[in-house]
């Protein structure tokens, strides 16, 4: 009979963990397609459809490590470049973390804690967000959780095996994106406090000190790379100034992807104190040598907070750069719930899965935007770029604007021609690799009226001085529109002139 109850538990359980990450595919592929490959994402496909040495060789000249790159490049590779194909990296990577989340939870409670944290990782609204981008957010973020079990592990055990898996995982991290550098930081403080099984502290264990050097010889060959880039002017100008709600606010948005709300100020400061709450009762309980509630603490709030100090001197904060240790929040309130009575642990438990519910309406209602900028919440140039690949002729030319749109049509762009690309003044510093970009830019759209018949102009956003240029100079014979995108198609003078 027990062993018929413990064979049958095991079923319960296996069941609810694919139930969970079912949930966590379904959510993460639902929609997948409909919101527009906006510029980041239309650029991590156009550089990862480059052979992998020119990848890291660009990657240098740009902002971000090449891990993610080389990895959506063998994606692509198996599974082609459609919206779905390139957004489905970052999706099967969510369900990934997930399941890591859970198995990080079953390390602070029982098997019902891992339930809850897996629920409320599967439905994590900014978690879901960027599980359908085609950027390295998600990826960071499982490395990121990884390397936290990993060292984890190492704290209970100390096996060595378990701190080779964290330099790996934090080596990828750090080639993946620079604020893998905190997630360091929050393990060095853990194994600061933390103690092995024989109660000296961790930070007195050799194999530490040897396999973090190991880490630091890894990631040399791109230091370099990395000083001449943050070297560069203007890097992070676009980087919005912290304020003191920075933080509150960046906890509330995570979970409802809304602080446009009635009263979202009081929100956001009652739901951060409920997360320190969660925190404060996490740590204090934290009797073990090993300190694992310590750690989630220390993992979830030390790089926001690191971020925030910084960011008031240079300005850095962004939710997805911190998405790594977010992620940490609903494994941080479940692991609290679960030492709560039942009754307060199923009311609260429903408050949570309520934000998220509601952060989750906000993600398929695409009435907000995390991007930086209100241009991409109404651009809607996949429609408007289908519809000039069906009127497309022999002999035409397609203009796109390049104020952050080009990259986005190129990507929707199916018409077998290469797009020309309006700059006025050309100063891109990828011409020293790839000198045929400077062949299709365009400085003065006349320069275009003997080479071909027809020029389709594709923009999105304000109409500007160039584009009302065009409309006075040149034949208009079509206009598609649909947001605040459009394809306007022009004669040019000398074929309106013949068949006149």
């Amino acid at each position: 009979m027990i062993r018929l109850a413990v064979e049958r538990q095991s079923i319960i359980r296996a069941l609810t963990v694919v139930s969970i990450l079912l949930l966590a595919l379904a959510v993460r592929l639902y929609q997948i397609e409909l919101q527009v490959v906006w510029f980041d994402e239309a650029y991590s496909v156009w550089l990862s459809r480059m052979p992998p040495t020119q990848v890291i060789l660009f990657t240098a000249r740009d902002v971000h490590p090449p891990l993610y790159y080389l990895l959506l490049h063998v994606w692509m590779y198996c599974w082609g470049d459609s919206v779905v194909a390139v957004r489905s990296l970052s999706a099967v990577i969510g369900v990934a973390t997930v399941a890591m989340g859970m198995r990080i939870a079953h390390q602070f409670g029982c098997w019902r804690t891992s339930a809850m944290a897996g629920l409320l990782l599967a439905v994590f609204p900014i978690g879901v967000y960027y599980s359908q981008e085609t950027r390295m957010y998600a990826l960071l973020g499982l490395l990121m959780l990884s390397a936290l079990y990993a060292v984890l592990l190492w704290g209970r055990q100390q096996r060595q095996r378990y701190l080779l898996a964290y330099s790996l995982l934090m080596v990828a991290g750090l080639y993946t994106h620079y604020f893998a550098i905190l997630c360091a930081l929050s393990c060095w403080l853990y194994v600061l406090l933390a103690r092995g099984q024989n109660g000296r502290l961790l930070i007195c264990s050799g194999p530490w000190w040897i396999y973090n050097l190991g880490i630091a010889l890894a990631f040399l060959p791109w230091l370099p790379t990395l000083i001449e880039q943050t070297g560069r002017p203007n890097l992070i100008a676009w980087i919005a100034a912290v304020t003191p709600m920075t933080v509150p606010l960046a906890f509330l948005r995570a979970f409802t992807l809304d602080t446009n709300m009635a009263g979202a100020i009081l929100l956001a400061v009652a739901f951060s104190l409920t997360l320190l709450a969660g925190a404060t009762r996490l740590w204090s309980r934290d009797h073990a040598l090993s300190r694992p509630g310590s750690m989630l603490v220390i993992y979830c709030f030390i790089p926001v907070l690191a971020t925030w100090l910084v960011s008031s001197v240079k300005p850095l904060f962004m939710e997805r750069y911190l998405l790594f240790a977010l992620l940490g929040l609903p494994i941080l309130l479940a692991s609290a719930l679960a030492e709560l009575r039942q009754r307060w642990r199923v009311l609260l438990l429903v408050l949570c899965v309520f934000f998220e519910a509601a952060g989750m309406v906000n993600l398929y209602s695409r009435q907000f935007n995390l991007r930086g900028g209100s241009e991409w919440v109404d651009n809607r140039l996949d429609y408007v770029m289908a519809q000039v690949n069906s009127r497309w002729l022999q002999g035409d030319a397609l203009l796109a604007d390049d104020r952050v749109w080009s990259l986005t049509i190129d990507f929707y762009n199916k018409t077998g021609t290469a797009p020309l690309v309006y700059k006025p003044y050309y100063t891109d510093p990828a011409i020293a690799l790839y000198p045929r970009v400077a062949q299709r830019v365009v400085n003065d759209p006349r320069t275009l009226e003997h080479r071909y018949k027809r020029v389709w102009w594709v923009t999105s956003g304000p109409v500007t001085e160039i584009e009302r240029t065009m409309m006075r100079n040149w034949v208009s014979l079509a206009a598609i529109s649909k947001g605040d995108s459009r394809a306007l198609l022009f004669a040019m003078p000398d074929q309106a002139a013949s068949r006149d």
